[in-house]
């Protein structure tokens, strides 16, 4: 899985190994995923066939349309959605031959909804998404089932970075449950996905954040 140093990420892999996984914790010491020929040096030189592919790592840089650089925007991109895309995209071969296997995409709420500052963001999610329900169709005859995860506002260092007391304070007022999600909340719900107990949901984006996406 990439991403599993803080936050949600550390939660997944820390339920992940609860449930009985072996996670190999993929990190910048591996290769940059915002850099397309540093991601396919690592996928040559890997042989891996794992049964769980969980894409988390990302960026997020909160910046108005009117002062986002194209270089950011690639950036955010290359980050959240291309690098991501060649790491399935290499691993699926050998799922297939293997029997099957699970994807879990790491999403968000802003991949289908808009907010002031995030477009680049949304804009990577979203892709995510689509990519996911592309690959869910073209390989469940192989037993792949591929799903994203959409967090609303969950509790992490990165939250509060983004959002300062006041802002979450607007945020909970559109959060039915008044209150935000804890990261071993959204790792319970990537570990069902990700389980060979999961054997029917494929291709969907699973909102979980307390109601925000209904209101």
């Amino acid at each position: 899985m990439t991403g599993s140093q803080s936050g949600i990420g550390a939660a997944i892999s820390r339920d992940l190994k609860s449930s009985g996984f072996s996670v190999r914790e993929l990190t910048r010491a591996d290769f940059d995923l915002a850099d397309g020929i540093s991601v396919n040096k690592w996928v040559q030189g890997n042989t891996e066939t794992p049964f769980l592919i969980v894409c988390n790592a990302g960026v997020n840089q909160p910046t108005n349309i009117s002062e986002f650089s194209p270089e950011g925007y690639d950036e955010t991109l290359r980050s959240n959605y291309s690098g991501h895309m060649q790491l399935c995209l290499s691993a699926i071969p050998r799922l297939s031959k293997n029997g099957g296997g699970r994807i879990v995409f790491i999403s968000s709420a802003y991949s289908q909804r808009a907010r002031k500052g995030r477009f680049a963001y949304s804009a990577s999610k979203a892709s995510i998404d689509a990519l996911m329900r592309s690959i869910a169709v073209e390989f469940a005859e192989f037993g792949i089932l591929a799903n994203s995860v959409a967090p609303g506002f969950i509790e992490t260092k990165l939250t509060i970075k983004n959002n300062n007391e006041s802002a979450v304070a607007k945020i909970l007022e559109r959060v039915p449950l008044m209150r935000l999600g804890q990261p071993a909340e959204v790792a319970k719900l990537v570990s069902f996905l990700g389980s060979p107990e999961n054997t029917f949901i494929t291709g969907q984006v699973v909102n979980i954040d307390g109601g925000f996406s209904i209101t």
